[in-house]
């Protein structure tokens, strides 16, 4: 379900927040969730980087990360 346009970026950076320190804390995530999360950090990094707010990311990296959760399910 979408959030509502008034509360749309204060719901989101909660989620995102939690999103994040999952990641940090090396939670485990389903194949599903692993491909979500790396198509919604890639989107917002490419949006960083269209609009000049960063220069470059490092794709292997984050798909890095991203694989170190999802093998912690598949084990």
């Amino acid at each position: 379900m979408s959030n509502m346009s008034y509360c749309r970026f204060r719901n989101t950076e909660e989620d995102i927040s939690d999103c994040i320190e999952a990641l940090g804390e090396g939670n485990s995530l389903s194949k599903e969730e692993a491909v979500s999360a790396e198509r919604m950090f890639n989107s917002v990094l490419e949006f960083f980087q269209d609009n000049r707010i960063i220069e470059n990311y490092d794709k292997e990296q984050l798909q890095k990360v991203i694989e170190d959760c999802k093998e912690k399910e598949e084990k």
